[in-house]
């Protein structure tokens, strides 16, 4: 699932926030590419009746089976599953953390397998001109690479402190990680303008942390979700 804005909110978002943006280039190594795709899942909602209703993007986050989504793809479920870029399907556990204002869900994936790749957060942040890629399950298709740069950096009223760009994202995107050439997280896809679909928006990492503690526990997905 992905948000939609109008394009008047993207207007006031341009006009009080920053002026024109200039490229910078930017350059993603295949190593980069494929540690940020081994990081990123596929996430499956289900409700209470077991009813698949929800799915989008995630990605693990410092440590190995600690995920980060939106909450409109997980604040509601009764249970979820993630599905990684090599065909892995897990159970998510619980919800540990979240923010529904913000968009914001952090929760925790069963590995009996062992440790998964995981990212980390960039030292710096967003910046206009900057290079970003989003990395997710557009439309379920797991590890689409897309590449863009910041346009915008500011504050939007019924999103908060967010950033703009112009990397490819679909129905499906949100979740994803927004990452540098180094294959650091500076921001999570969020939202789209239903009027201009070249223009998305991220929440900026550091609203990864803070986030009120919810602990709950999730019911367990009998069958996998393949697809």
């Amino acid at each position: 699932m992905k948000t939609k804005l109008s394009y008047l909110a993207l207007a006031v978002f341009v006009f009080f926030f920053l002026p024109q943006c200039r490229a910078r280039a930017g350059d993603w190594s295949a190593e980069v590419v494929e540690k940020v795709q081994g990081a990123t899942v596929t996430v499956y909602a289900f409700d209470k009746a077991g009813k698949h209703f929800n799915q989008g993007s995630g990605f693990f986050f410092e440590e190995s089976g600690h995920l980060i989504t939106n909450y409109h793809v997980l604040g509601r479920a009764a249970s979820a599953r993630v599905k990684t870029f090599d065909g892995g399907e897990f159970t998510v556990k619980s919800i540990v953390a979240e923010d529904p204002q913000g968009d914001i869900v952090e929760a925790e994936v069963d590995l009996p397998g062992g440790p998964t790749p995981y990212l980390m957060p960039a030292e710096l942040p967003a910046g206009v001109g900057d290079p970003v890629m989003v990395v997710g399950s557009p439309l379920g298709v797991a590890g689409v690479t897309s590449k863009g740069k910041v346009l915008q950096v500011g504050e939007m009223e019924g999103v908060g402190e967010c950033f703009a760009h112009d990397a490819g994202a679909a129905h499906g995107s949100s979740g994803s990680p927004v990452v540098n050439p180094g294959g650091e997280v500076i921001g999570m896809e969020t939202a789209g303008l239903t009027d201009r679909p070249g223009v998305n928006f991220a929440i900026p990492v550091k609203r990864f942390s803070g986030l009120t503690s919810s602990y709950r526990e999730l019911e367990t997905v009998k069958a996998p979700v393949a697809r």
